[in-house]
């Protein structure tokens, strides 16, 4: 979501297991909404959106989590 709450399309959306270099990416619907299949554990969520500052943020999924959403993006000043 942005700051005003609002979703946001096609935002990229790169989940990235802790101690791993690479992990899986998608983009977000027009809703505003992604999902990846995560094992349990740590993963930093990295999304990214020409106008909008990027977003990195460490979350722990327990077992059976399967989606990600609610994050929001801040705009940059003067935007």
């Amino acid at each position: 979501m942005d700051s005003a709450g609002s979703p946001i399309a096609g935002a990229h959306v790169t989940a990235v297991p802790k101690d791993s270099s690479s992990g899986l990416s998608t983009d977000s619907t027009p809703q505003g909404r992604f999902s990846f299949a995560l094992a349990p554990g740590a993963s930093t969520l990295n999304l990214s959106k020409e106008g909008f500052v990027g977003c990195h943020r460490g979350q722990v999924f327990p077992g059976g989590v399967s989606a990600a959403n609610g994050l929001q993006f801040p705009v940059p000043p003067g935007v």
